[in-house]
């Protein structure tokens, strides 16, 4: 068994170079079991390695790899308008506490 440590960005080119290969050129009959073969696990490796979310803000679903901390948003503009939207949540709630009850 051979062990190979990809990055993200070489398991995707890979498996578009074995995709290409696959479908455009006429290969050999063991190239192409070979390629049949490792075409699924370097796609499973691929999806292993990342996440998909959805932005709280935009509802759009982004991708992100499985290291680090996982984000929230799909952007800086999504993370900007939900700071907006907590800072106006804390100054309505900051109001109610010291409105004055309705007299009956």
């Amino acid at each position: 068994m051979v062990r190979l440590e990809l990055s993200l960005a070489e398991a995707y080119q890979l498996q578009q170079w074995m995709t290409d290969t696959l479908h455009h050129q006429p290969a050999a009959e063991v190239v192409t079991s070979l390629l049949l073969t490792l075409l699924p696990k370097l796609t499973e490796v691929a999806d292993n390695a990342t996440q998909r979310h959805q932005c709280p803000i935009c509802q759009q679903w982004f991708v992100q790899e499985n290291s680090g901390r996982a984000g929230q948003y799909c952007g800086a503009a999504c993370k900007q308008k939900a700071g907006a939207l907590w800072a106006r949540r804390r100054r309505l709630n900051a109001r109610k506490q010291f409105e004055p009850s309705p007299k009956r």
